[in-house]
């Protein structure tokens, strides 16, 4: 299945480094080999004033998913959105463009994938900026193997004032 989304289940057991506890589980998905190409609607529209603060809207794009770019540490990245994904989940790629040390990154997060274990890096992003929405201290897991596509998981999400869906769109509202 190309341009499309393999269900599987991605487990992350974060240890002690206070990040999260070891029962903490994700289930998402791995993306594969190739991820759809931008269009215009994959980007977010302009921000947005409202009484609950700044505004991004997120369009769903073709393969029925909802894909953004997104400023991480200063640099542009592309994600899924995952609402399934406990953590911001970044392949190796990303994670050394936006310049994390990869190899340097504490290996706790072990991940159960559709091809197997494997042992991720935990990290600390400092900012995800999408248009005029902005969070800091996001915590993330860096994959080397395993995860073609980045995924926007709930460490972002659950900093936000509010998120909703709609067959069409995402809005995120700060």
């Amino acid at each position: 299945m190309r341009h499309g989304i393999v269900p599987a289940l991605i487990f992350f057991a974060l240890a002690a480094a206070g990040l999260m506890a070891a029962r903490d589980m994700l289930t998402s998905r791995a993306a594969v080999a190739e991820a759809p190409a931008a269009t215009e609607t994959s980007q977010p529209t302009a921000p947005t004033s409202s009484p609950l603060g700044r505004s991004a809207l997120l369009h769903k794009e073709r393969d029925g998913h909802y894909w953004t770019t997104a400023v991480v540490n200063g640099m542009p990245t592309r994600f899924i959105v995952d609402t399934g994904a406990s953590v911001v989940a970044l392949t190796r790629h990303d994670a050394e463009r936006i310049g994390i040390d990869v190899n340097a990154l504490p290996r706790t997060a072990q991940i159960s994938t559709a091809n197997g274990k494997v042992k991720a890096g935990v990290a600390m992003l400092d900012t995800i900026s999408i248009d005029s929405v902005e969070v800091t201290h996001v915590q993330a897991v860096v994959l080397d193997d395993g995860l073609e596509q980045s995924l926007l998981g709930m460490s972002f999400l659950n900093k936000l004032h509010e998120w909703n869906a709609t067959s069409d769109a995402m809005v995120i509202r700060q």
